[in-house]
């Protein structure tokens, strides 16, 4: 299968090992950000271009125009990678991106649509949901064993980042981990000062479950930390995300499971699910989990700016929600334009200001226009249900 890469000189790196060893998957372009040269050997990069196979292309439109191209890793500037992957997925190409892919969850509904007309995968990057250890715990954390659910922890240390970036990156990861557990999250409180990188935000989820994420920016790093408590028993997880060394322990024992998953079998983890996908076969992580995880971080920065709890609303991701979102913003500017063109009007009327009869009636030939587009959502009906459920290679399990 024939992939592409666009992105930083770092982020190349973290699939570099990957990509020279891999059967299955064959990078033929790669596109490097014009500020990522900083400090990167030109030789050694093309040689390892040469190694497996690639070439490195100056503008990002060949890999629009290569149609043996089948899918692209997106990276690169937060900026820039909103409308990299609305051109890539508008050209039918399956894409592999880096997490965050925006600043809001408005783009990542836009490109779920997108994807859904032209039937393009779109997958996040979230690759410890494939450490074999993180399968391991969701498979221990069940009613059967634990009974309901009451408490959920996620702790999270090391090289994060600060600022907005410590929100759409680190805390949408780690909430994408909690409501694997958790499932839809109803209210959100957040604390702390992600300038610093910490942050504390606590959860209430749909079904009563208490959840907890904790962010903290540390030297050296030290990995994640999940403990799960039921009624009847608890679980806790480890894992060194340098070495992938993890820690699995039930309740009070004090025997524990080791798993060792490296950074590249979890690169390489990722990437066989991703070819799933492309296959419409079930996979996880979906898209739906990265809108999930981006609507929670939007109501996240929205509590820390308000220093209070938020309660999250689940928007549905299909055409029949845009459509009401935009005729509901047409409306109430046209309700805006009316009151000030009966002004016009009553004031030309007093006046005698010849021709003053045209606004009034071009003002109603708007209304019903605007009336008659409103009417479109009973004359050409659509799919009314939820695009969580419904995308290409999209699964409601999570695990």
């Amino acid at each position: 299968m024939m992939f592409g890469f666009i992105g930083s000189e770092q982020e190349w790196r973290q699939i570099r090992s990957f990509a020279k060893t891999s059967r299955v998957v064959q990078f033929s372009k790669l596109y490097l950000d014009q500020d990522s040269d900083t400090g990167l050997d030109l030789a050694k990069t093309a040689s390892e271009c040469e190694a497996i196979g690639a070439v490195r292309v100056q503008h990002f439109e060949e890999f629009l125009s290569n149609s043996e191209l089948q899918a692209v890793v997106v990276g690169g500037n937060l900026a820039d990678r909103p409308e990299r992957l609305r051109l890539l997925t508008q050209q039918g190409k399956h894409c592999l991106s880096l997490h965050p892919v925006a600043s809001n969850c408005i783009v990542y509904h836009e490109l779920a649509m997108t994807a859904a007309d032209t039937r393009s995968v779109l997958m996040p990057w979230f690759p410890l949901r494939r450490h074999p250890a993180w399968i391991e715990f969701l498979s221990l954390c069940r009613p059967l064993d634990l009974g309901p659910l009451q408490y959920i922890r996620v702790e999270r240390s090391g090289r994060l980042a600060n600022g907005q970036l410590l929100v759409l990156k680190d805390y949408a990861e780690a909430v994408d981990l909690a409501t694997c557990l958790t499932g839809e999250i109803s209210e959100v409180n957040a604390t702390g000062d992600p300038s610093t990188g910490r942050l504390v935000v606590h959860h209430r989820a749909a079904a009563g479950v208490d959840c907890e994420v904790r962010l903290v920016h540390a030297m050296p790093a030290d990995g994640w930390r999940i403990h799960v408590e039921g009624t009847t028993g608890r679980v806790d997880l480890a894992i060194d995300e340098d070495t992938g060394r993890a820690v699995l322990k039930l309740g009070e024992s004090n025997q524990a499971r080791e798993f060792v998953c490296g950074p590249d079998e979890l690169v390489a983890a990722l990437f066989g699910e991703f070819v799933r996908a492309i296959a419409l076969s079930p996979h996880a992580p979906t898209w739906s989990d990265a809108v999930r995880a981006a609507e929670l971080a939007d109501c996240c920065q929205y509590s820390l700016g308000r220093r209070r709890a938020v309660d999250v609303y689940q928007e549905k991701r299909n055409e029949v929600a845009s459509f009401k979102g935009r005729m509901t913003s047409i409306g109430c500017g046209l309700i805006w334009l009316t009151l000030f063109l009966l002004i016009v009007v009553a004031a030309g009327k007093g006046l005698h200001v010849p021709g003053i009869d045209w606004v009034a009636i071009a003002t109603a030939v708007i209304w019903l226009v605007f009336l008659a587009v409103q009417s479109l959502r009973w004359i050409l009906p659509g799919n009314r249900g939820d695009e969580r459920t419904s995308l290409p290679g999209s699964i409601t399990n999570h695990k």
